[in-house]
């Protein structure tokens, strides 16, 4: 059992009609999609509290918003794209959309790229916590229960703000709370601390409790913690209370596994033509979900079938995520937690004697060829140099051969952010030094070709090209802060995300999700850079071989929102330079010298070559502006 059935909800011409060369139209359609897991069915055995979740008749009953955009003549390829937060990203990342704003749905063509090769697009719910707001896809499933009841547990929910508030939801980026199961819980603990190195001060229980303020008074209320003198921007604050699990929160992944696998085994009810090849694409939180796929063997449906064919997991580090335990708070990226738990490489089985993400898929066979992608920032924050090195930070490691590395040089989470600007209006984050401006998508849109190709060609992609110990191009980040301060320009990243090795337990009386046990921190090691303070030993676009300035995968926090000194995880840098700037003519022959270069090596298209001259000017004439 997988699909039971499905409800269309839309179907209507994609973009107003618009045709797409030789593909034609799209047609677009929404739909729920409702699943059933049957007794028998391997997830059992890996998707936390799903046996607690069988109705009389043993099966298990959840449902799910999805998209499919459906081509007139398409080339009988599909790519999923797993929603990140409920938002589709895959055509902003590979289409060049324009993000969601008052002016944008998130889905319009963009430059088309996907569209013009005929691919059929699909998106499928698979976070429970999602906002309740229109165009977010999200999935509902049944609440466990043992002996009975609820399982309640206590948890740990961390806050940092960027302005001063005397009330915060108990989630994050404003999604479905977990909420307090007794608003007067004497035992729940509010603590302090400056930033991630110091050490927290417990809060006098009278000064805060369960609720928020209106109307200038305190409100009691299940979802929201009050503070009489406000959280403070910049400290980050944790919350430990009792709440009530209320999902099975690992049907997300199940969802994507058999969702993928209706649509290439005749997506009945459904006009679309035969699949025959299927790719998985995830950026960020949807790229740790991929991971976390692979990590649990889940690659193939419910009668042993192959679901994806190759998988890009884009800007995802070593991480996985809080996508299949109780207590999940999906979105979260503190550090003390089961997402960064071992193991973080994948590395061929027993082929070093320890863990790798490739374990369980192996063992059950359909492993998919698989591209890991990341940023320099996955370098800083999410720490993706565990993804090919061993845990104490001493040895390179290579991934298996059906797995594929590769990194940006000088590049942030998010594609560059231009116009140049150190705020983002957004969420109130404000940095000390410009967001970075490069963008990384053409390599990108030419990585995922490569991948097609090795998928239904058999034609080997390119090299791994990641930063590495044994050639010197990947080093501890202490000894990068001194290699800094010769700049005179670049700021001291003091304070980082650094995980530990953790124990977790089982133990109901335990805190849940936070570990029980802390041992020692695991390295961070980050990519080196050259004479111009620039890395330079992954793939390297034009805009950072010829820089004008220094481009980096992280910043701080701006003093104007607290917590001085510590590194904004997805934020990277842009410093622009004081000095005169080299004639234009001659910087533009240098970019596209620099494009032929990433040309030949497999690391660009020539559909992106105006593309990134024309970007090359457009920067060169903003800092001209500035000096």
């Amino acid at each position: 059992m997988t699909v039971s059935d499905i409800s269309i909800i839309k179907s209507a011409p994609y973009a107003g009609g618009q045709r797409f060369g030789e593909i034609g139209s799209y047609t677009e359609v929404d739909l729920t999609v409702n699943f059933e897991i049957g007794p028998d069915d391997y997830a059992h055995q890996v998707i936390a509290d799903l046996p607690l979740c069988k109705e009389s008749d043993q099966i298990v009953r959840f449902s799910s918003d999805a998209k499919i955009l459906i081509p007139e003549n398409g080339n009988n390829k599909l790519v999923l794209d797993v929603p990140n937060r409920g938002r589709n990203l895959i055509l902003k990342m590979l289409n060049n959309s324009p993000e969601v704003s008052s002016s944008s749905s998130g889905w319009e063509p963009g430059n088309a790229f996907l569209l013009e090769n005929g691919y059929t697009l699909t998106w499928c719910g698979w976070q429970h916590d999602v906002p309740d707001t229109p165009g977010l896809l999200t999935i509902k499933g049944p609440q466990p229960f043992q002996n009975g009841s609820p399982i309640s547990g206590k948890i740990t929910m961390t806050i940092q703000t960027n302005e001063l508030t005397r009330y915060h939801l108990l989630s994050e980026r404003g999604h479905s709370p977990l909420p307090a199961k007794n608003v007067g819980e004497s035992a729940a603990i509010l603590t302090v601390q400056e930033n991630e190195d110091a050490d927290p001060t417990v809060i006098d229980r009278e000064a805060w409790n369960f609720g928020k303020e209106q109307a200038n008074k305190f409100v009691p209320d299940p979802n929201y913690v009050f503070l009489e003198t406000g959280f403070e921007p910049g400290k980050i604050y944790r919350v430990t209370y009792t709440s009530v699990n209320t999902i099975a929160n690992g049907i997300g992944l199940l969802a994507t596994r058999d969702w993928v696998s209706f649509l290439r085994n005749g997506a009945k009810g459904i006009e679309c033509s035969t699949l025959d090849t299927v790719y998985g694409f995830g950026h960020s939180q949807s790229g740790r979900f991929l991971r976390h796929l692979i990590y649990l063997g889940l690659n193939l449906d419910a009668q042993n079938k192959k679901v994806f064919d190759g998988i890009i997991a884009h800007a995802a580090g070593a991480r996985r995520g809080e996508f299949n335990q109780r207590f999940a708070q999906p979105s979260s990226a503190i550090k003390q937690s089961k997402s960064n738990l071992p193991p973080f490489s994948a590395t061929t089985p027993d082929s070093l004697n320890h863990e790798s993400l490739l374990d369980a898929q192996y063992e059950r066979g359909g492993v998919p060829k698989l591209f890991l992608i990341n940023t320099a920032s996955e370098y800083w924050w999410a720490h993706a140099s565990l993804s090919h090195t061993t845990p104490d930070g001493q040895n390179d490691l290579e991934p298996d051969p059906i797995c594929r590395m590769y990194f940006y040089s000088g590049t942030q989470h998010s594609s560059g952010k231009f116009p140049l600007t150190t705020k983002d209006l957004g969420n109130g984050v404000e940095s000390e030094t410009y967001f970075n401006f490069i963008d990384y998508r053409p390599a990108l849109r030419a990585l995922f070709i490569q991948l097609v190709n090795w998928v239904e060609k058999d034609v080997n992609p390119s090299d791994n090209r990641v930063p590495r110990i044994d050639n010197g191009t990947l080093v501890p980040y202490h000894a990068l802060r001194n290699t800094y301060k010769a700049s005179n320009v670049i700021p001291d990243p003091v304070h980082i995300k650094q995980i530990s090795q953790m124990e977790f337990s089982d133990l109901e009386d335990d805190i849940q999700n936070v570990p029980k046990f802390l041992g020692d921190p695991l390295p961070v090691l980050v990519p080196s850079v050259n004479d111009s303070f620039n890395e330079y030993s992954g793939i390297t676009l034009p805009e950072v071989a010829v820089p004008l300035g220094i481009h980096l995968g992280w910043n701080l926090r701006h003093a104007r929102i607290g917590g001085s000194g510590q590194i904004i995880g997805t934020i990277g840098s842009s410093i622009v330079p004081a000095e005169p700037l080299q004639p234009k003519e001659d910087y533009l022959k240098l970019i596209e010298n620099e494009f032929e270069r990433l040309l030949k090596e497999g690391f660009a298209l020539e559909f992106d070559r105006k593309y990134i001259i024309n970007e090359a000017s457009i920067h060169y004439d903003a800092i001209l502006q500035l000096q």
